[in-house]
């Protein structure tokens, strides 16, 4: 195992992991039930595949177990190819369903249903600028569920604290774009209540979702992909055209394997401003992000933009190998594995082999496992053929993990290839892609509204809705290394009055 301070980024921050899972949420979602899958009356059903420990694992044999358990991805039989399909929870979009949720009845509910009022996102009683809790919205959606639960668009946004703080960020922004609307609109028309609130809503909507849309293809990509790469290949919003014959789902080797390349990036410690905690001791708690009255989540996205993420490669924090999903209730030794499960997951999903997807990217393929590829270094190679004795047995997630970075991005060719190819069939397959010029019946953002996202940052929503004083303007990369603080009062606002004018003089 290696010091984690030797595994530290050089230059992006931790929000780029945390902006990995925030986005990866909005796209995919597996369809799964949960069973105890290592429980002997099950464990040999179609539904489980256990993940069994060997006795001499240096870790959960010291606490006798034996079995971590797995339980298998929903699918479907596809008549088509004659071959077992699994679902996709999401849309498949980048459509800010983390915000907004994933379809129309979980919007509504966000929006406080039949109390829904001024377009705006519901919030909580008691934590007037905080996501809304399952009481607020008058909620009982299993009976595990607490009152207290927050509610977003999507059920994991409690996973840990610095999840929850980008929840909360854009539910923030949504209702602070919505209020300014709606008075001015409200102002020069004269529509019902309902009426105003729908079209304050919708139009609110686009334009939070393009943010999300114009920070992940412009600020985000170029980080992972590098910036000469990601624009070569088109994987930025300025070449934007829509296909309707462009694939509009989520490729099974993004989802199950070469997406999860951000667990590798995940510190021990987050590292929130006055706040710091272990991921260990705090998965599904996310008082980090509700404390103080509703206003850590501040914290800790400012902590987001200042600590750096560890290194894309083959080391993974303890903290997700050894004790994920745990939390200070947790008896020691009875976390999970995240690497794992994301190999047991493409095993589950049928995801082929490393070397597969080496040559589907254009890569030499491996012809015998004594043959190392040279895009992976020795020491590595090594590690890996001491638990692989056949080249075609590698998989996925772990050879992607394993190859030395393309030049100025966080992961190696393979890895890179998958994304490229995964978000380029994303926006081309969106019609309402908002920077779309070209293409039948597209729905892009015009005028205005396109103007003023394509100036926007992360940083400047979190100084527009927290009203912190100063944060580095890409907080995508370590304050100080090529990206100092920057005030909050310098920093372009989003013209929200002009916008809404010209809603109100087009209607």
């Amino acid at each position: 195992m290696k010091n984690e301070n030797l595994t530290n980024h050089e230059k992006n921050s931790h929000m780029m992991m945390q902006w990995g899972q925030f986005l990866g949420h909005d796209m995919s979602m597996l369809s799964k039930e949960g069973f105890d899958c290592c429980h002997d009356a099950i464990k040999n059903l179609d539904r489980c595949f256990p993940i069994q420990i060997d006795e001499k694992d240096t870790f959960y044999s010291n606490f006798s177990r034996n079995c971590l358990d797995f339980t298998r991805s929903n699918h479907h039989c596809s008549k088509r190819f004659n071959m077992a399909e699994q679902y996709n929870m999401q849309t498949g979009f980048i459509d800010g369903s983390g915000v907004y949720g994933p379809n129309e009845e979980t919007a509504l509910i966000l929006r406080g249903g039949n109390r829904r009022k001024g377009g705006r996102l519901a919030v909580n009683s008691k934590l007037s600028k905080f996501l809304p809790c399952n009481y607020d919205l008058q909620l009982r959606r299993s009976g595990l569920d607490q009152p207290t639960d927050f509610v977003t668009g999507d059920r994991r946004s409690e996973g840990q604290s610095s999840l929850t703080a980008l929840h909360n960020l854009f539910v923030n922004e949504h209702n602070r774009i919505a209020d300014i609307m709606y008075q001015v609109i409200s102002s020069k028309n004269k529509l019902s209540p309902l009426q105003l609130d729908e079209l304050v809503y919708q139009e609110t909507r686009r334009i939070v979702t393009a943010q999300i849309q114009h920070i992940t293809y412009t600020q985000f990509l170029p980080q992972v992909l590098g910036a000469g790469r990601s624009n070569a290949q088109g994987v930025d919003a300025k070449q934007s055209k829509y296909n309707p014959k462009a694939y509009p789902g989520i490729f099974n080797s993004f989802a199950a394997a070469a997406f999860r390349f951000g667990h590798s990036m995940v510190q021990s410690i987050f590292r929130g401003e006055e706040q710091p905690w272990k991921l260990g001791r705090f998965y599904g708690d996310s008082r980090f992000a509700f404390g103080l009255n509703g206003t850590a989540y501040k914290n800790e996205l400012v902590g987001l933009s200042k600590q750096p993420c560890q290194k894309v490669d083959m080391y993974v924090s303890s903290q997700m190998t050894e004790q994920l999903y745990s939390n200070n209730q947790t008896e020691k030794g009875h976390g999970h594995d995240i690497v794992a499960t994301n190999i047991q997951r493409g095993r589950d999903h049928g995801i082929p082999s490393y070397n597969t997807f080496r040559a589907w990217c254009g890569l030499p393929k491996i012809n015998v496992i004594s043959e190392k590829p040279a895009n992976i270094d020795e020491e590595v190679w090594k590690n890996i053929t001491k638990v692989y004795h056949h080249h075609e047995d590698i998989d996925l997630f772990v050879g992607g993990l394993a190859e030395q970075h393309v030049p100025d991005g966080l992961v190696g060719e393979t890895i890179a290839c998958i994304l490229e190819r995964q978000f380029l069939h994303t926006k081309a397959s969106d019609r309402f892609f908002y920077s779309h010029s070209e293409g039948a019946d597209i729905q892009p953002l015009r005028g205005l509204a396109l103007n003023e996202v394509q100036g926007r940052m992360l940083s400047h929503i979190i100084c527009d809705v927290t009203e912190i004083k100063q944060i580095s303007e890409n907080v995508f990369i370590q304050e100080n290394v090529e990206n100092g603080a920057k005030l909050c009062s310098e920093m372009k606002k989003m013209d929200i009055h002009g916008i809404a004018n010209e809603i109100a003089n087009n209607l």
